[in-house]
């Protein structure tokens, strides 16, 4: 809702969105990590059945904890937020960097997370040619990340 709200604010005030873009995933990830904190904590997003080592105790046996993963992969995703965040000047990196390459360091494992996710559940994801939806919109992802990499990319765009 927020993103959606500040793209229509953005094009109705003809502002850039891609600077703005790489503001909001630097606070999105450091939310993140506690949003991720909450579902590891009570478990909401349950896996297969596994004898992982990091594998949470259910009432059926030991099953994979997707969200305990995403909250793990934050210790990857917040310093790699941090460091891209440091510019040396308004335009090094290019506005749109941060965006591309924290759509592709979050829509790479979270494709294969949700190889995890349990299907032996009344509530499980639906799977559409044996993906599902969040699969789907990875692929998405990383196909958008990239093609704005590609615009940003020091050879379209020499510098003076």
């Amino acid at each position: 809702g927020a993103s959606l709200t500040a793209a229509i604010y953005l094009k109705r005030h003809r502002l850039p969105v891609l600077p703005y873009a790489d503001v909001f995933i630097f606070g999105f990830f450091h939310a993140w990590v506690i949003g991720r904190l909450g579902c590891a904590l009570v478990h909401d997003h349950p896996g297969r059945l596994t004898d992982f080592f990091l594998a949470v105790k259910f009432p059926d046996g030991p099953r994979h904890d997707l969200g305990l993963y995403e909250f793990l992969l934050c210790a990857f995703w917040i310093p790699l937020v941090r460091y891209l965040g440091r510019r040396n000047s308004l335009t090094s990196p290019p506005p749109g960097t941060m965006l591309a390459i924290m759509g592709i360091a979050y829509a790479v494992p979270r494709f294969f997370l949700d190889t995890l996710r349990a299907t032996d559940l009344p509530y499980h994801d639906a799977r559409y040619f044996d993906l599902t939806f969040a699969q789907y919109a990875c692929i998405v992802c990383v196909l958008l990340a990239a093609r704005i990499l590609t615009q940003l990319s020091p050879l379209r765009h020499p510098p003076p």
